[in-house]
């Protein structure tokens, strides 16, 4: 049961990627709230969550029939920590929130989550890394498909162009961290597609998280570089990177126009709104922001959407135990970078997950209102921590190691009951 266990944990956690492209969802509950997007309002389950749940049932069952070693690398669990205190801060906002339903879901599930981060840790450690790039590679490329037909500010199979541009970023960062220098083929055609899905989703903050989280990887592996195996491989880099700051140029020579203004003063007025409840000063924060703004502030004057910010979100939802928490993680990932500094190759990839993430935390929202995205936050925090690649004949040995260790240890207890 502990193997089979472990083998189920791996195969959901590899499957999560594909699973969030989906946009399929089922309502447990929808608060009220006039003209607000269910998304921002509602409980729901999704195929994700039942991945989440299987990685989760999966590793528990392993490490309750053979307990095995923690082999969570060093520093990560100050991430776990971190995670735990958001949970909890979670949980203090059922007191004062609007709509406890609410409160009480995003608390469960983030409950669940900090399980599945420790789950998906030690599953990264034990298990080789291929069927995780497939997995990673195969949802990159199934979720642009859509994109044929609508070309700009296209979003795929994702109901909006940022929500996918913020996969694309973080499931691109996992890619190029765990990619094996022997097998890259896949890995490549998966990156280049990806891109250009993502130049197309025309989203400004995945665009600036790509950026600096592909300037961080070269600058903490420069050996990448050197070690491509042709100039055509650096010259599509070379070309990747003129692109994307081409892309970059053009977006900020419209500011001025009528749709760029509007956007600028559509976050501004959503940011002064949640400063209003912010404002009330209430401790553990007054829940489920879109709803907490219609009661204080009115339908008419609070709008239908959160701001477009996390941090500011958070503070409004959990207060300031909350974004404490949330800045942790931030800070707990430095420091795993840090405790792994005689490694450049293993400490790349919390440094990548903090470029990649700070934007796409600052500029936007759905990291934390939708649960798919809450998903993807903790999904791509553990595995951007995890150990990078080895060659899949070390993880193969490790694996093998592991599940023989477990068999013996069955053995020997089934011999001692004798």
């Amino acid at each position: 049961m502990g193997n089979f266990g472990a083998r189920l944990g791996w195969l959901a956690l590899c499957g999560i990627p594909l699973s969030l492209g989906l946009g399929r969802f089922w309502h447990i509950y929808v608060a009220r709230g006039d003209g607000v997007p269910y998304p921002y309002r509602s409980i729901a389950l999704t195929v994700t969550d039942a991945l989440v749940g299987l990685t989760c049932a999966g590793w528990l069952a392993w490490r309750w029939r053979s307990r095995p070693r923690p082999g969570m690398p060093r520093g990560t669990g100050f991430v776990l920590l971190a995670l735990a205190l958001l949970a909890v801060a979670a949980g203090a906002s059922i007191v004062s929130a609007y709509d406890r339903r609410l409160a009480l879901g995003i608390t469960a599930e983030l409950a669940v989550l900090v399980v599945f981060f420790l789950a998906a840790s030690e599953l990264m450690a034990v298990f080789p890394h291929r069927w995780l790039r497939v997995g990673v590679a195969v949802a990159v490329v199934g979720v642009i498909l859509p994109v044929v037909g609508r070309w700009l500010r296209s979003y795929g199979s994702f109901p909006h162009p940022n929500i996918q541009g913020g996969f694309l970023a973080l499931s691109l960062a996992v890619l190029a961290v765990h990619m094996d220098p022997r097998r890259r083929r896949l890995g490549m055609v998966a990156l280049a597609m990806g891109f250009a899905a993502l130049l197309l989703a025309f989203s400004r903050a995945a665009w600036l998280a790509i950026l600096l989280g592909g300037v961080t990887m070269l600058l903490l592996t420069p050996g990448r570089w050197r070690t491509m195996p042709s100039a055509r491989a650096r010259r599509g880099v070379t070309v990747a990177a003129s692109a994307l700051v081409f892309f970059a140029l053009l977006r900020i020579s419209s500011l001025g126009s009528l749709i760029e203004q509007n956007s600028i003063e559509t976050r501004a007025f959503y940011n002064l709104v949640a400063s209003q409840v912010i404002s009330r000063g209430i401790p553990v924060g007054a829940g489920n922001l879109v709803v907490a703004q219609q009661h204080l502030i009115g339908a008419a004057s609070a709008g239908s959407e959160p701001a477009h910010n996390v941090f500011v979100i958070v503070l409004a939802e959990l207060g300031p135990v909350g974004v404490l928490a949330l800045i942790s993680i931030i800070g707990s990932l430095l420091f795993a970078a840090w405790a792994r500094r005689a490694e450049p190759q293993q400490r790349a990839g919390p440094l990548v997950a903090v470029a990649v993430l700070a934007p796409l935390l600052l500029f936007d929202h759905y990291l934390w209102t939708q649960a798919a995205g809450r998903i993807l936050f903790v999904w791509a925090v553990s595995l951007l921590a995890s150990k990078a690649a080895e060659r899949d004949q070390q993880a193969h040995g490790r694996a093998t190691t592991a599940v023989g260790a477990t068999r013996s240890r069955m053995r020997s207890k089934e011999a001692n009951a004798r």
